[in-house]
């Protein structure tokens, strides 16, 4: 997510603790206690709140692809954990929700991108022909269309929800 898209983020969850400042801080520590005690098994290199701010994405990785490559969503709200995303083998560059928070895109295994139902973690789609490994991924404003880059300086275009490819802009 772009900084004003996280700073929107920050401000949405601001203002929800402001409403609800007791129950809000109870939820704190509860999510802290869950995400500690039920949550990864390693450190947490990513995490993003949904654009509702209902949901918390976090990722984890293992040193050296360890065994806990997961992605887990978070119900923000209870900490409840809603769904743990599995089949990452490699560092993970990015998550990041569709603007109606229905979606989740992660980038998986170098040149792959997976798409996700949010909140119950049904895995939809994977998105391959990218043929060097992905770091950015980013949904249009309207949520239809995915674009993603990578290191061969292309970006490729996707519809969605399905993935289906729209087009390879290149120089």
């Amino acid at each position: 997510p772009s900084i004003q898209e996280e700073r929107l983020g920050f401000e949405k969850l601001k203002q929800l603790a402001e409403k609800n400042r007791e129950k809000f801080s109870f939820t704190g520590r509860l999510l802290n206690y869950k995400l500690i005690h039920t949550g990864h098994t390693h450190c947490i290199r990513k995490i993003t709140f949904s654009p509702d701010g209902q949901i918390l994405a976090s990722y984890c990785r293992g040193h050296e692809g360890g065994v806990d490559t997961t992605i887990k969503l978070w119900q923000m709200l209870t900490g409840d954990l809603l769904a743990t995303l599995t089949g990452h083998i490699r560092n993970n560059e990015a998550i990041t929700f569709s603007p109606d928070s229905k979606l989740l895109a992660s980038h998986s295994d170098g040149e792959k991108i997976e798409l996700w139902q949010v909140p119950d973690g049904k895995h939809i789609a994977t998105l391959t022909g990218h043929t060097s490994y992905v770091y950015k991924v980013s949904f249009s404003p309207d949520g239809q269309i995915l674009a993603y880059s990578g290191v061969n300086q292309t970006i490729r275009l996707c519809q969605m929800p399905d993935g289906r490819p729209l087009a390879t802009l290149t120089d």
